[in-house]
């Protein structure tokens, strides 16, 4: 399942409401993953999908070639609350350099 939050705003959509952490196992990877998309340009991302992707939303006041710009488009598109993150599922974790959540373990905070 792809985690368009993540992307958006480098935190998974359960961090955003429930006090978890990622499991010691796996810290290290979410890590370097939230510096990975906050990094992230769209000329990038977008070249790795194919170039032609078509977008729910402006984006013509962003750089694309600058660090972070994915993210930024990624948040625009998050709350456009198109299909965009379910129609290019696991496509846009492979061309963010990112992998999946699936099946990892989190742990909360008491």
């Amino acid at each position: 399942m792809i985690n368009g939050d993540f992307l958006a705003t480098g935190k998974t959509w359960s961090e955003s409401f429930l006090p978890i952490l990622p499991a010691p196992e796996i810290a290290d990877t979410v890590a370097r993953w939230r510096d990975v998309v906050r990094q992230n340009r769209w000329s990038d991302v977008s070249r790795c999908l194919g170039g032609t992707v078509q977008l729910p939303v402006d984006i013509s006041d962003i750089d694309i070639d600058a660090p972070g710009s994915a993210m930024l488009v990624f948040r625009r598109i998050k709350h456009s609350r198109s299909g965009f993150f379910a129609e290019w599922g696991l496509e846009l974790m492979r061309c963010s350099n990112i992998g999946t959540f699936y099946g990892t373990r989190w742990v909360a905070k008491l």
